[in-house]
């Protein structure tokens, strides 16, 4: 499965700055990423600011689509324990962990031009599948 980036859909109106700015904190280029502890940091004050778990950014990404996408373990895990829903799908259709096996299958293929470690994979699958089963037993 063809993951694109950003998704090939119509831009959604009424997207808040906070969505804005955690997409572009999330798709930056790998070279310029902004490490694991602060980019947790960052995502607490745009919390603060009115990111919302489960909200959308222009593209129709929720914030646990774009961290476990680009790899942002601790970011991941923070959005879960915010009550992400990680059943949600994006504007391709894809759950969360769609993306992740998608990314598996990428860096199985051409494990050379991965940006991620199969560790950083594995954890975000875990977390979101975790998060999936937690969600199913209520």
């Amino acid at each position: 499965m063809a993951l694109s980036t950003p998704p090939a859909i119509r831009r959604l109106p009424s997207i808040t700055k906070a969505h804005e700015t955690f997409y572009d904190l999330m798709t930056n280029s790998p070279s310029t990423r902004i490490t694991q502890g602060p980019m947790e940091e960052l995502v607490q004050v745009l919390f603060s600011k009115g990111l919302k778990a489960n909200g959308r950014d222009e593209y129709g990404n929720p914030p646990l689509h774009l961290a476990a996408s680009f790899g942002y373990i601790y970011v991941v895990d923070n959005l879960l324990q915010n009550d992400a829903d990680p059943e949600a799908i994006d504007g391709d259709g894809l759950t969360a962990l769609d993306r992740i096996e998608a990314l598996f299958e990428q860096a199985k293929s051409d494990p050379e031009k991965s940006i991620f470690n199969e560790g950083t994979l594995i954890f975000c699958r875990n977390a979101i599948s975790h998060a999936i089963e937690e969600q199913n037993s209520h």
